[in-house]
């Protein structure tokens, strides 16, 4: 869920999903065109299937042309669904 500091959720929030293997030589960044995208329903609610990887990059955008109003690195915890909450301020 996308929701603000107060726990209202943010709907139409436009979410960016990378999927990162680090190595020695740096980070291999997995990002294709449809699936690294989803976009927060009026709920504050969005639904994404990621390729299995150590860590994931995610970037809140919640205006058109505006910077990340988030960005948060989540650790892949083994499962196969997730629930995660995303806090922007």
């Amino acid at each position: 869920m996308v929701r603000n500091s107060n726990g209202e959720p943010i709907p139409g929030a436009t979410l960016l999903f990378e999927s990162n293997l680090r190595g020695a030589d740096g980070v291999l960044r997995l990002l294709s065109d449809d699936d690294a995208f989803a976009r927060s329903d009026d709920r504050g609610r969005y639904e994404i299937k990621l390729p299995r990887t150590p860590e994931h990059e995610i970037s809140v955008y919640t205006k058109t042309g505006a910077p990340a109003a988030l960005r948060e690195r989540l650790l892949d915890d083994g499962s196969d669904e997730r629930e995660h909450d995303l806090v922007v301020d």
